[in-house]
């Protein structure tokens, strides 16, 4: 069961301020990723820093932009099932690998306009 937020002033509260202040990063997690991609991001920036970098990617996720998506997301999402279903052996997949390829090939594209087979040895 999960808590439920149905006040306007909570929702107010909770949507419309910065808390920033009250999350860390587990220190595990600075020690993997801070060496393979630096400190100054949103993965790793906290705080101040974090908040003015969430600000930016914001409109990234509006409602029409995310739209945009849909067509590209069905397009690898069926790709993938395709490619699946002819692979020798169906019965052994690494569902792990196959998901993470489809997620970053639906960034790539949806981000960059490129997609990972335009990449040598993407694979």
């Amino acid at each position: 069961m999960h808590p439920i937020v149905n006040e306007p002033d909570m929702i107010e509260d909770i949507l419309g301020q910065s808390h920033t202040q009250y999350y860390d990063k587990p220190a595990v997690f600075t020690r993997v990723f801070k060496p393979l991609i630096g400190s100054h991001n949103i993965l790793m920036s906290e705080g101040v820093e974090h908040e003015r970098a969430r600000k930016m990617l914001n409109p990234v996720f509006y409602l029409h932009n995310l739209k945009s998506m849909i067509p590209i997301t069905a397009d690898q999402t069926a790709k993938t099932i395709e490619r699946i279903r002819t692979m020798s052996n169906p019965s052994s997949i690494n569902l792990q690998m196959e998901l993470t390829a489809l997620t970053l090939s639906v960034i790539t594209l949806c981000a960059f306009d490129k997609g990972l087979e335009t990449i040598p040895n993407a694979n």
